[in-house]
């Protein structure tokens, strides 16, 4: 045991002095061939069925969207800013608030009623401080790990409710607690995630804050990941589900994310936001998350390389083959249910979604 622990170790101390030499080489990230994959936004009209109201749908990079049904918007993910990977590995990162605000000036971010958080790795979560300067603090409820919470904590005093929901996040045998928002317009509920190790088996900037921060890191690696989630959240009109949707912003395998399936007997799922920043074979854990879930619209997200300039040409994520994986899951799913491949600052009107 003493033996496995050392040459874990080891491994550990290798891959940390090996990191900074790979991630400065996977900034060149990988073309994407056919770029008439990359969705531009519009209409989506899944069914011609026209019984629900439209939902407003805008992607702003990364796992961040702004997802907004009558005036009550979900903010998943907060991370608009992209700073380049040199000072990610070695100075300082800081949000961007020229991008920020070019980006965020096609909302209305005081609609926000929730905001959920997958981790609390920087690229999930470090524009929300910045953020949340434009939203109206009395009306959002803010959940997410522990340390996410704590990682922010100088900036959410005065939000109407900041919620840990590890002590009430489900699993695949069992449901959490809902959490709903203050006016009742939603609710969400967390599930026990994972993230795919990065190299060697090893995720970086693992581990978790038990105390508030009193600001937020100004480095990467100060952004531990804490315990990673998915979400149902469901959009609610009188107490009754409008929308149902999925949130799983890092992948993992199967019990990872997942829900008890009894909970779609009552809604399924109208739309899954997924990421697709998966190596290899590793596509095969979204396809057999959709066949679990079995939605009618799925966005992927995570897809782009988000280490180098915001209004740089647009690049897939390095570790990620991106036109292969299209490829594989048009294959898996030629009609049913569509996936879109969304473009940062895209935005969507998602008509009625119901099943014929």
């Amino acid at each position: 045991m003493k033996k496995h622990s050392v040459q874990r170790a080891t491994q550990i101390r290798i891959a940390l002095f090996l990191f900074p030499i790979l991630l400065i080489f996977a900034q060149c990230s990988r073309k994407i061939q056919d770029k008439s994959i990359i969705h531009q936004g519009g209409e989506l009209r899944i069914s011609k069925k026209e019984n629900k109201p439209h939902l407003n749908i805008h992607f702003f990079g990364v796992t961040n969207f702004f997802i907004e049904l009558e005036g009550k918007a979900l903010l998943t993910d907060p991370f608009i800013s992209n700073p380049v990977s040199k000072k990610v590995v070695f100075g300082k990162i800081a949000t961007d608030t020229s991008i920020v605000d070019s980006f965020i000036a096609a909302v209305d971010l005081k609609k926000t009623r929730m905001v959920s958080i997958g981790h609390a790795h920087y690229d999930h979560l470090m524009d929300w401080p910045y953020m949340s300067n434009f939203v109206e603090p009395d009306k959002v409820v803010f959940a997410g790990s522990e340390t996410a919470v704590n990682t922010v904590a100088a900036y959410n005093h005065k939000l109407a409710k900041v919620q840990k929901v590890n002590d009430l996040m489900g699993n695949i045998e069992q449901p959490g607690q809902w959490i709903y928002s203050t006016d009742s317009s939603m609710r969400l509920m967390a599930f026990e995630a994972e993230h795919p190790s990065h190299f060697m088996g090893i995720t970086l900037y693992s581990g978790h804050y038990h105390e508030a921060l009193e600001e937020a890191p100004v480095k990467a690696k100060r952004w531990k990941m804490g315990q990673p989630l998915s979400y149902l959240v469901d959009f609610l009109d009188e107490g009754k589900i409008q929308y149902r949707i999925f949130i799983q912003t890092s992948n993992g395998e199967k019990p990872a994310g997942y829900f008890p399936k009894e909970m779609l007997i009552n809604h399924p799922v109208d739309i899954a936001f997924l990421s697709i920043a998966l190596k290899g074979k590793k596509i095969r854990e979204l396809e057999e998350m959709v066949n679990y879930i079995e939605p009618q619209l799925v966005f992927l997200g995570h897809w782009e390389n988000f280490m180098q300039e915001k209004t740089a040409p647009v690049r897939a994520v390095a570790k990620s083959n991106i036109s292969k994986h299209w490829i594989y899951i048009k294959e898996k799913f030629p009609e049913h249910p569509e996936f879109v491949l969304p473009m940062p600052g895209s935005a969507y009107v998602v008509n009625g979604l119901t099943k014929d």
